[in-house]
């Protein structure tokens, strides 16, 4: 990924780390993490290293920006059956699993032809974890004011929202 992104931005500083622990040597007036990126981190715990990584590394009224599958997002997913979709030559399903403890089991499989009438299968497990969004309200509270909140729709997010879009600005 990282060499992909070294292709399309070529200028860009890019870091391989953990996101759960690292230390960049500096601070920011943004930090952005998207496309449910939080969720991919399976235990509480994990986000809550993450929340204070990004406040150490936000200058004093830095914004987070993130957003997440909600819990309700998550479930509809789980209860729904496997998605078919056809594109560029290529096959995909995806099935949604629970794997307890609002932890999904993402299983994605690509089929891609090979020639032939033969096709190479691409698979990938992802899981993510929902939390509530008051959990995430009160962890963030302790570096945070959160400025504004929204789902989809333009409304408030719910626990029952497909997902939730959030900007906090970090306190001190």
């Amino acid at each position: 990924m990282l060499s992909f992104a070294t292709t399309k931005m070529p200028g860009a500083e890019l870091v391989l780390g953990d996101m759960t622990d690292f230390d960049l040597g500096t601070t920011f007036d943004v930090v952005a993490c998207v496309f449910d990126t939080v969720n991919h981190l399976v235990n509480y715990e994990a986000w809550e290293s993450l929340f204070q990584g990004v406040a150490r590394h936000l200058k004093p009224g830095g914004l987070f920006i993130f957003d997440l599958n909600t819990i309700g997002r998550l479930h509809q997913l789980v209860a729904r059956p496997p998605w078919v979709d056809d594109f560029d030559g290529n096959t995909l399903i995806m099935d949604v699993r629970s794997e307890g403890d609002e932890v999904t089991l993402w299983d994605i499989r690509v089929f891609a032809p090979a020639g032939d009438g033969m096709f190479t299968l691409h698979q990938e497990n992802i899981r993510e974890l929902g939390v509530t969004l008051e959990t995430v309200r009160t962890t963030l509270a302790t570096d945070f004011d959160l400025l504004h909140e929204v789902d989809d729709s333009g409304s408030p997010p719910t626990d029952e929202s497909p997902r939730a879009y959030f900007v906090y600005r970090r306190l001190g």
